[in-house]
């Protein structure tokens, strides 16, 4: 909320759906858990009025909807990152 006040505050206020074999409950704001069927319960929710949905942060989710063929399109975003020693890319190109 601090850093990103209106992505945050956007988050919040939108629809959100969460699959799950082991939690209780959902406490986000406006978020709905669905321990059913993952494929039929999408189906379900393709159905109803509104915008498109977006997956966030599952790779099992996404395998087993692309399986059934619910997925419609695929926006891939890369995160770069860098693994192991040595300094930053702005650092290293200063000691050159």
């Amino acid at each position: 909320m601090e850093n990103m006040p209106v992505v945050a505050e956007r988050m919040n206020n939108l629809p959100k759906v969460v699959f799950s074999r082991t939690l209780d409950k959902a406490s986000w704001n406006n978020t709905t858990l669905i321990k059913g069927d993952l494929a039929a319960e999408t189906r379900k929710i393709k159905q109803e009025p509104g915008n498109d949905m977006v997956i966030l942060g599952s790779g099992s989710i996404v395998s087993q909807l692309a399986q059934e063929g619910l997925i419609d399109e695929y926006e891939v975003v890369v995160n770069p990152i860098v693994l192991g020693e040595g300094g930053r890319c702005s650092t290293a190109s200063k000691r050159n």
